[in-house]
């Protein structure tokens, strides 16, 4: 070689090492990289943790100091609900901005308005509402923030003529009685707002005086009935964020409160439903989540629907994808969503209308619980005050109850499997979301339920009449026997162990095999080990270290050998396990193979698949590069490449034109020509 050629090679070589050197610095400069990032992603990651404990641990302290405060007031906190008294004895909630310091200098105010009425209870909850004439607004939480605490409230308090001349009456609405409060849970909680939408007050002030006096004596306050008192309430009500949202949780069902009897005929009984209120820095976000939440679940009570129909009913109901969308089923984000769907599926007996309890028998009520994909659940009230967690899912006793999906998807799935049999798995899956085994496992459950409808149909009185109406549009050819027609073609029973095995060769084989305890022989030559057909693949590679892929020609030939051979044995065995089933008859278009005896198809596919397991060869993907089997290459470009321009076209079709050749070549050592 000249000597000139050989320096400009050794130059290049030298050249080419010095960029791999400087390639292998940067690679070593990028990891050490990755590595720093990687470790200030965990420092990242450890102070969120912390900072997430640290915000945990001071509402947990804000909680105890609100109860600490409570307890330092007794009963009268020091934000209590504003409330007036209306002639049908119902109960406004108004604002919770009132101050206790200004509540007891109004006491004495409105003790010199009605002179002489001693049963008057100047308690937060009674008190009436009051306005400044002097002012545009009432005053607001936070304009008493800024006036003197009362240090000594038992003393005698003096109040001005003028204060007395300007104090005045919120006049009381006049609405029909009813027997249960409502509260608008979608109103401000602005308390400023909230006062300058009150209703003015009268011009005269002796008629107020009488009708608010007539509402006094027709709702007298009872102490010793109540069970927990409104400003109780409304004092954990304060709370926002995770106290918040725990409290709600806990207090689930509401408590009732006497308010005494009428002096004529009836008994009134009225129920105070206070909304969780939050600060005013964060009112619209907690009332959003919150408020909807407590009015569905107050108005649901222990049952879904007043009346229930028989399932069959739904036969009847004209049932498309677009009304089951539009008008039957709700959004599963939301808790309206939500019961609506439970409604719909309730009202057709699909899930429980009511449920019982087990440990009290008692009627269990249902109860909002936003961790759940249901959102809600069943509980029984009586079993939580005796510190019993009775609890039930929505689901319980019904066909969705171990089911992970929602009940808007499960039914989605059951509209496309009964009303749209040709559509393609993967459009369903794609227009739903799901994946094609999640689909598919559904759909297999789904016919259990039909296979189990129909088994329990055969055993009624209409049952002979309804077998002939399914199978008076087959051929006497078709229709053997009732018994058969209990199977479907995806799916057959064992008749010794009653176990039933997908329809699928391999399958019942191998389900055969067990009963018969078959096994088959190592393809090695020099092992003797006998495994079943399952384990014997495991035993290639945990003894042998090999995979049937890696496999030489003589030893993938003499395990298909064998392979053969135990599907014919099995094969004979098929009418004392599975006499139903009925496997195709070979056609005259098949042909065996001179290797291992298996019976093909005489086509391009069944024979050159064959022909390249044998000689264990594989397609390669001219895109890609990646290998796989030969039958698999236009599945594989159109599912990875999808559209391709020409020039990958034309690889392609040169990537069959190979395999095609080598086929040609080899056919005549396989297959008789």
């Amino acid at each position: 070689m000249d000597a000139a050629a050989l320096e400009a090679a050794l130059q290049s070589i030298s050249q080419r090492m010095l960029e791999i050197h400087r390639n292998a610095d940067e690679m070593n400069r990028l990891q050490k990289d990755n590595q720093e990032l990687k470790e200030r992603c965990d420092q990242l990651e450890e102070m969120n943790k912390e900072l997430l404990n640290e915000v945990f641990s001071l509402r947990v302290k804000n909680k105890s100091l609100e109860r600490q405060i409570e307890n330092s007031y007794g009963e009268v906190p020091r934000k209590i609900p504003r409330i007036e008294y209306t002639q049908s004895g119902r109960v406004d909630i108004l604002s919770n901005s009132m101050d206790a310091d200004n509540l007891f200098a109004d006491v004495p105010v409105l003790r010199t308005i009605y002179d002489g009425q001693n049963s008057f209870d100047p308690q937060p909850s009674t008190s009436g509402l009051y306005s400044n004439s002097n002012s545009d607004t009432p005053s607001t939480m936070q304009e008493g923030e800024h006036e003197a605490p009362m240090e000594t409230p038992n003393e005698p308090v003096t109040i001005s003529k003028e204060h007395q001349e300007n104090a005045t009456l919120i006049q009381p609405k006049v609405e029909p009685a009813d027997d249960y409060v409502t509260v608008d849970l979608n109103k401000s909680l602005n308390a400023t707002e909230q006062a300058e939408n009150l209703p003015e007050p009268a011009a005269e002030q002796v008629e107020k005086e009488r009708e608010l006096e007539v509402v006094i004596k027709q709702s007298p306050r009872s102490p010793q009935k109540v069970k927990k008192s409104a400003a109780s309430s409304q004092f954990y009500g304060t709370l926002s964020g995770f106290l918040e949202e725990s409290y709600q949780e806990e207090s689930d069902d509401e408590e009732e409160m006497d308010v005494g009897q009428n002096n004529t005929t009836t008994n009134t009984t009225s129920r105070l439903i206070f909304s969780s209120q939050s600060p005013a820095s964060s009112t619209g976000q907690s009332q959003a989540q919150h408020g909807p939440a407590i009015a569905i679940r107050l108005a649901i009570g222990n049952q879904l629907v007043p009346h229930v129909y028989p399932a069959a009913v739904l036969l009847d109901i004209d049932i498309t994808m677009e009304r089951l969308l539009n008008e039957l089923l709700g959004d599963d984000g939301t808790h309206e969503g939500v019961l609506k769907t439970l409604r719909f599926l309730a009202s057709y007996g699909l899930l429980l209308n009511s449920l019982n309890c087990e440990k009290c028998t008692r009627t269990m009520a249902f109860q909002v619980d936003s961790c759940r994909s249901d959102k809600f659940l069943l509980r029984c009230n009586t079993c939580k005050k005796n510190g019993l967690s009775a609890r039930k899912s929505v689901r319980e006793n019904s066909v969705f109850q171990r089911s992970k999906l929602t009940l808007a998807e499960i039914m989605k799935m059951i509209c496309y499997w009964a009303y749209n049999p040709t559509l393609r798995l993967h459009s369903a899956c794609k227009d739903l979301h799901l994946s094609r085994k999640t689909f598919m496992d559904f759909v297999i459950y789904i016919r259990e339920i039909c296979r189990a409808w129909y088994d329990l149909t055969l055993n009624t009185s209409n049952g002979t009449e309804l077998l002939s109406t399914l199978t008076a549009g087959l051929s006497p050819s078709t229709v053997c026997s009732p018994s058969i027609k209990l199977y479907s073609k995806s799916d057959v029973q064992c008749v010794v162990c009653k176990e039933r095995i997908t329809h699928q060769p391999c399958k019942i084989r191998e389900h055969i095999a067990m009963h018969e305890e078959y096994s088959m022989k190592c393809s090695f030559t020099d092992c003797d080990t006998v495994c079943t057909l399952k384990d014997i693949f495991v035993h290639y590679q945990k003894i042998h270290k090999k995979k049937v892929s890696k496999f030489s020609d003589e030893e993938r030939t003499n395990h298909k050998r064998l392979m053969e051979q135990a599907k014919i044995d099995l094969h004979l065995l098929l009418p004392k396990y599975f006499p139903m089933f009925k496997e195709k008859e070979p056609s005259r278009t098949r042909e065996n193979c001179k290797e291992c005896n298996a019976s093909i198809t005489k086509n391009f596919q069944g024979m050159s698949g064959h022909v390249m397991s044998h000689m264990n060869l594989k397609a390669d993907c001219p895109i890609c590069q990646i290998k796989l089997n030969s039958l698999g290459l236009d599945m594989h470009v159109k599912k990875a490449h999808g559209r391709l321009s020409k020039e990958d076209k034309l690889k392609v079709e040169q990537e069959k034109q190979r395999l095609k050749g080598i086929y040609e070549q080899h056919k005549a050592e396989y297959f008789d020509p």
